[in-house]
């Protein structure tokens, strides 16, 4: 019974933060782009000719000088969400010494065990 509970869990999480996939080809986004609308593609799909938001449909033309600008904000979600389902997969490590972390320092966005923190 224990592993339904979890695997709901996990297809939540999943639902949850589906808005982290690029909206052209679903996959998790590469390298977040975004768009004059202020959507965000992969830089994959930023790359096709013709390029239109999937979402508004507005052009995919970049800004002035022709370049997407980064998504910093979707890259760091990106990361912490990876950092959080290793630790509800019970697989979270510590970075340095590969045991079983116990701590995430925000600052360097590390998992850290109790041997190593201390």
């Amino acid at each position: 019974m224990e592993t339904e509970p979890v695997s709901v869990q996990k297809q939540a999480i999943q639902e949850e933060f589906q808005f982290l996939r690029c909206p052209s080809c679903q996959a998790q986004a590469k390298c977040p782009k975004l768009l004059p609308c202020l959507h965000t593609l992969c830089s994959g799909c930023l790359e096709a000719p013709g390029l239109q938001c999937p979402i508004c449909k507005a052009p995919g033309q970049a800004d002035a000088n022709g370049e997407a600008l980064d998504n910093v904000f979707f890259e760091s979600l990106q990361r912490r969400l990876a950092v959080f389902r290793q630790i509800v997969d019970a697989q979270a490590a510590c970075t340095r010494c590969k045991g079983l972390a116990d701590f995430w320092c925000f600052e360097c966005e590390q998992l850290i065990c109790s041997k190593c923190f201390e």
